[in-house]
């Protein structure tokens, strides 16, 4: 059940309209009208996209029609940023020490063709 859920919700935050419902949810609750003018989509698709977010529980509708988010739902989304932001310092060391290894290699194989050994 668990690897189910996962792919439901990895599969809903992976269209870009959705995720970007959500990312405005988490800024602050919105009317339907509202997401609709944000997004640009058209009522039908808006709705489709709404009804996908809240099957799995990452947004809610509440009173007077306002839409927002859920604690899941923004869980999900600072997770996944807490995700880019470590994956991003990660990519940075590699790159830092890969740079600093060619370095080192490079000053070697001068060194050896300037002593001859």
């Amino acid at each position: 059940m668990l690897k189910k859920d996962a792919i439901a919700v990895a599969k809903a935050i992976a269209n870009e309209s959705r995720f970007e419902i959500l990312t405005q949810l988490y800024i602050e609750p919105q009317t339907f009208k509202n997401l609709k003018e944000i997004s640009g989509l058209e009522k039908s698709a808006l709705s489709n996209n709404l009804l996908r977010l809240l099957d799995i529980g990452l947004i809610e509708k509440h009173q007077h029609g306002f839409y927002r988010i859920t604690k899941d739902g923004k869980k999900l989304l600072e997770t996944l940023a807490d995700f880019i932001k470590e994956s991003s310092g990660r990519k940075r060391e590699t790159q830092v020490a890969n740079a600093q290894r060619q370095m080192v290699q490079s000053f070697l194989e001068r060194h050896k063709r300037n002593t001859g050994t």
